[in-house]
């Protein structure tokens, strides 16, 4: 994701230099400082291989997908699931302690509140369905029809 000499991306940065009013050139001088490199952390196989993930040169942030990784761990639909918190528990200290950020998932302002106090510095807040329905619900209210 990264140009030579810092990674093996292939050369042919057409869109996003025009996208962003950049030359070719100043668009590859900046674009290695500017992209994020992101490993989402959702499959039950992430959880024994965290250390080796978070030691991945280059990597800036792990997510921790909750809702796949409790498919994964055979509770799905139960990110609350114990064992799925436990094993997002475990995740969340060995990204803290590396020197890879932690992202995650926050359905409410609360556990984002909640997930900043534990040194998230990634969130997704709401989904867009439910971002959707709330925004409608209070266009809506007090409409009587």
């Amino acid at each position: 994701m990264r140009y030579p000499p810092r990674g093996e991306r292939a050369w042919g940065p057409f869109y996003a230099p025009l996208r962003w009013g950049l030359s070719m050139r100043d668009y590859q001088d900046q674009a290695d400082d500017e992209v994020l490199a992101i490993a989402t952390i959702e499959h039950v196989e992430a959880i024994q291989n965290i250390e080796e993930v978070v030691s991945t040169p280059g990597l800036d942030l792990a997510f921790i997908g909750p809702g796949d990784l409790a498919t994964s761990m055979g509770h799905h639909g139960r990110a609350d699931h114990p064992d799925v918190q436990a094993a997002i528990a475990t995740l969340e200290e060995a990204i803290l302690r590396s020197p890879v950020l932690l992202g995650g998932v926050a359905p409410t302002v609360e556990q984002a509140n909640a997930m900043i106090e534990k040194g998230y510095r990634a969130l997704v807040v709401g989904f867009d369905w439910s971002l959707l329905q709330r925004g409608v619900a209070a266009a809506i209210q007090g409409i009587s029809l």
